[in-house]
This record gives structure tokens, C-alpha cells and sequence, in this order.
């Protein structure tokens, strides 16, 4: 214990102890980070399955791969350090249902426009034998 009664950590010991268990960015918020809250999720959730890291390691890996609304919202809710479970639970109920109309709409439109782009493929494909039949 230091002078001040808060606990000393050897960042360098703690840096080597915990690898970058978690290699993508989450911030919680539209348009931000490196993937969308799902993916974070798999991810995470494969470290735990994987057993590979123990539970203070996937902790720190965990905290260090969220950034913006969601790094804020751990610190607002937990006065104290957040199991993994309590932080699943909370990014889960906050973020699993939210993808915003305008994700629907763009996932949508992608597919609408590949059912165009093959519909108009095929057309091109009949008018062209069309022809070809016409000229033989």
C-alpha cells in the first residue's frame, strides 16, 4: 500500500500478464468504432468459451477494448471494479436491440438493390438472345 492507502500495480507486470485478449474497439455509440455491439459480443464471448485467459485477464482486456459511450457507462454504473458478468448483462440489455432504423434501411436497400442489379442482369441476358435469335 502506498502512502495514500490506494494500491499500487506494476503496469509493466500487468501489461505482460494481460494480453490484448480483445483486438476490436466498442464505443456504444452509431457510426463509432470497429464494430457494431454484436460482434464485440461474439468476440467476448469466444474468450470466455476459449478458457484460455483467466478472469482478471479478460476483465482488463475487456475494459481496454471499450471506448466513448460505453467506456462511459461502465464508469457511471459500477462504483466499484464490474464483474464480466455484470458488465455482459448491462452492454446486453443497453445495446442487443439497437439497431437504428437507418442499419435496417441500409441493410435492406443493399439487398433490394442486389435483386435489381440480377432481375436487369437477366433481362440484358434475354433482350441479347432476343436478338441474336432475330439476326440468325
Amino acid at each position: 500500500m502506498s502512502p495514500l492507502n490506494v494500491q499500487t500495480v506494476n503496469v509493466a507486470k500487468l501489461e505482460y500478464a494481460t494480453p490484448s485478449t480483445t483486438k476490436s474497439l466498442f464505443y456504444g455509440e452509431a457510426g463509432k468504432g470497429e464494430v457494431i455491439y454484436r460482434q464485440w459480443r461474439y468476440e467476448v464471448n469466444c474468450l470466455l468459451r476459449e478458457n484460455t485467459y483467466n478472469k482478471e485477464c479478460l476483465l482488463v482486456g475487456i475494459r481496454r477494448s471499450l471506448r466513448g459511450e460505453a467506456a462511459v457507462m461502465l464508469v457511471r454504473r459500477f462504483d466499484e471494479p464490474a464483474t464480466i458478468d455484470s458488465m455482459l448483462d448491462m452492454f446486453h440489455t443497453t445495446f442487443e436491440n439497437t439497431e437504428t432504423a437507418a442499419s435496417i434501411l441500409k441493410n435492406k436497400s443493399m439487398a433490394v438493390n442486389r435483386n435489381v442489379m440480377n432481375l436487369l442482369f437477366r433481362i440484358q441476358v434475354d433482350l441479347r438472345n432476343y436478338f441474336l435469335k432475330r439476326l440468325n
